[in-house]
């Protein structure tokens, strides 16, 4: 598994002809599940964002964003939207969690913020 943690100011997005969603001072978590990921990476994954947001940013939204792109050994579609959820719901624990659309084009439009602490990578 493998991702980027991103500290935005403000995310908005919409999938196909959907209505835009907006979010504000969230964490955007870019997610790609690899052939092989298990409970061991979605128990670390979950950790880590945890972690990181308790330490850094102490943002109470999470925004998850399904991102095949980090990887060339991906997962089957359907088992990653089954990880991806159950992520989702070990983190909705701690936070307010949207997990965007599976296997469709977005529309995503995000403000950054400028410091470099504000990204973070991970691989399990």
């Amino acid at each position: 598994m493998k991702g980027l943690i991103w500290n935005c100011k403000t995310v908005a997005w919409k999938n196909g002809e959907k209505l835009y969603k907006k979010k504000n001072n969230c964490l955007l978590v870019y997610i790609c599940c690899e052939s092989g990921d298990k409970g061991k990476q979605i128990k670390q994954t979950v950790r880590r964002i945890i972690q990181l947001n308790n330490k850094r940013y102490n943002k109470n939204k999470v925004i998850i964003f399904p991102f095949a792109h980090l990887s060339n050994n991906i997962m089957p579609g359907h088992h990653a939207k089954e990880i991806m959820l159950n992520i989702s719901e070990m983190l909705q624990r701690t936070s307010s969690v949207s997990v965007m659309d599976f296997n469709v084009s977005k529309e995503v439009k995000i403000h950054l913020l400028p410091e470099n602490k504000d990204v973070s990578y991970f691989s399990y």
